[in-house]
């Protein structure tokens, strides 16, 4: 027999009746019931008219009409107890549906959490696979795909705002010789050591592509001819003078040049 919580404030003796039983427990005087007599409530509070009723939904008890009067007997006539009967059915419907309304809100706060939890996963996945789109498998680099769009974006540029950029395309010299004497292993280890140097020697805001075999792109927005021959110079002479050995030739060769708008007055 299941027992619910003991309060002190309450005849638990009855209310544990009238739950487990599913009745309606009503007394016209508490007090001198032979059932009941001895709890501690009713002792104390010397109760008189009693009612214990009993909300049921789907068969289960889901709460408790308790009520009492310590000055009167035989006060819960038929009258009262068909009000109540109609009282605990709305009750037991209120009862009812904001269960199923907190069933329902539990479950669109799981289904959020997964559509939330999904989506992060795609996007995820979307930024992974634009990377992969964009990126050289070997050297990490921009590949040549992504390398065609940003010339496109700095010729449009260029013809909008005159802002000129410069090119250069460095070539790894004696490179088939390398493969020819190390290996593809090692040759793919030269191709990752070029790339490497180049990104170290770059400006953040120029964009380091490879171009395809053992050609190297690097697309330099707004600056001149000088500059660009200037950062050839700098890319050339750190491969020439890199002791890692993670190159195998020291020898490079670069073509740069400016694309600029021509001016019309």
């Amino acid at each position: 027999m299941e027992r619910i919580e003991e309060l002190d404030n309450l005849p638990m003796k009855i209310i544990n009746t009238a739950y487990n039983g599913q009745n309606i427990v009503i007394l016209n005087n508490a007090s001198t019931d032979p059932l009941f007599d001895n709890d501690p409530y009713i002792k104390e509070n010397q109760v008189k008219s009693l009612l214990c009723f009993p909300i049921v939904s789907k068969g289960s008890v889901v709460g408790i009409i308790y009520l009492e009067n310590n000055l009167s007997e035989d006060v819960f006539s038929v009258d009262r107890l068909e009000f109540l009967t109609l009282l605990s059915s709305q009750i037991a419907i209120s009862f009812e549906n904001a269960m199923i309304y907190r069933r329902l809100e539990d479950l669109v706060k799981v289904r959020t959490n997964e559509l939330e939890s999904k989506n992060d996963e795609l996007q995820e996945l979307n930024s992974q696979l634009m990377h992969i789109s964009m990126t050289d498998t070997l050297t990490g680099l921009f590949n040549r795909r992504r390398l065609d769009e940003a010339l496109d974006y700095e010729a449009e540029k260029n013809s909008r705002y005159n802002t000129g950029f410069s090119v250069i395309l460095m070539d790894v010299d004696y490179f088939k010789s390398v493969n020819d004497t190390y290996g593809h292993h090692v040759g793919d280890q030269v191709l990752i050591g070029i790339s490497e140097i180049l990104r170290d020697n770059t400006r953040s805001t120029d964009m380091v592509g490879r171009w395809g075999g053992e050609e190297f792109i690097i697309l330099c927005p707004e600056i001149s001819c000088t500059e660009a021959h200037a950062l050839a110079e700098k890319i050339r002479v750190a491969i020439e003078k890199d002791t890692s050995g993670r190159t195998k030739t020291k020898n490079s060769k670069f073509w740069y040049c400016r694309v600029q708008r021509k001016r019309s007055y």
